[in-house]
């Protein structure tokens, strides 16, 4: 059976409580789990990856060349075709709470079901990801119920990007 994979992001509880699931108002499930995770399907296709940083690069010398190497920064995209005002207000929420302190941003940490770095993540079937997150509505909204403006909004998505704030090296198998 094939399954659509996601990108899970730990919330606070009050978070998970003040935007979950409202049966009398909704066609869609739950957005969160159990555990308070923030669970979003990403669209096949909806995933890009973009390298930040210095290249491998080829430093050519008189007797012979070399390979100077460095740490990789990545930034991803994701795009979520499920435009419910919670996904945005829940993100938003979380980059509040990592910027609340003046002058620091604390990291917000995401499990990646899409993309897996190494052996170790493909046996747990996620990546654990740090680092700093936005959101961006796209395209319009409609209302769900007719004539009632509280209703669910129904839309093309939402954008998510994820610039990881910690380095990685690049994965080696011995």
């Amino acid at each position: 059976m094939t399954q659509i994979n996601v990108i899970k992001i730990p919330c606070t509880s009050a978070i998970a409580t003040a935007l979950s699931f409202d049966s009398n108002n909704s066609p869609f499930c739950n957005l969160f789990d159990e555990s308070n995770n923030l669970v979003l399907p990403i669209v096949p296709g909806g995933y890009s990856r973009t390298n930040i940083g210095p290249a491998l690069e080829v430093v050519s010398g008189f007797v012979s060349n070399r390979v100077k190497t460095s740490t990789r920064l990545f930034k991803f995209s994701y795009i979520i075709d499920d435009a419910r005002d919670e996904i945005r207000m829940a993100i938003e929420a979380l980059i509040a709470n990592a910027t609340n302190e003046r002058g620091r941003y604390k990291a917000i940490t995401i499990l990646d079901y899409i993309f897996v770095e190494t052996l170790a993540d493909k046996a747990q079937g996620y990546t654990l990801r740090y680092g700093a997150l936005e959101i961006e509505t796209i395209g319009g909204t409609v209302n769900y119920i007719d004539g009632d403006p509280t209703s669910r909004r129904i839309g093309t998505g939402h954008k998510i990007e994820f610039t990881e704030s910690t380095r990685r090296p690049y994965g080696a198998i011995a």
